[in-house]
């Protein structure tokens, strides 16, 4: 089974993405559980306070950083060993990836597209398309 030389890269690509995903997820509730714990002594100011706001927004922001770490590193896996199921993930995330990219368009105003603010949504929504031609072109390679 030799394996497209793109969708190596993409797999490569999702595994970076989900490790470090991964990590952000873990370091934001290890943080989020520091401040409340009063454990950094410079920060005892309101650190009550400070620490329950932290915690209630560490926990959502690191779960949903944890889920896609995850998800990113099974469609890793899938990709690296051409499973059709990541073939079709892969696609539908590339396509909610281009919906958001015409939606982010969509709400610019002319002029922030042209000082620089299109260019990267245009560039989120491009490499969508890109990938999802590319994965059509290969669509035979995955069982």
């Amino acid at each position: 089974m030799d394996r497209p030389l793109g969708i190596g890269f993409l797999a490569i690509i999702y595994g970076i993405t989900g490790v470090f995903s991964v990590l952000a997820g873990l370091g934001i509730l290890f943080l989020g559980m520091i401040f409340p714990l009063n454990l950094i002594p410079a920060l005892t100011w309101n650190i009550t306070s400070l620490g329950l706001l932290g915690l209630a927004v560490a926990i959502p922001v690191a779960t949903v950083l944890l889920i896609l770490g995850f998800a990113d590193l099974v469609l890793a896996y899938g990709l690296w060993n051409l499973r059709s199921w990541a073939w079709w993930l892969t696609v539908i995330f590339m396509l909610i990836s281009v919906l958001i990219g015409l939606f982010s368009m969509a709400l610019l105003s002319p002029i922030l597209l042209l000082v620089g603010w299109g260019f990267n949504v245009l560039f989120a929504f491009l490499i969508p398309v890109i990938v999802i031609v590319y994965l059509i072109s290969v669509k035979e390679e995955f069982d």
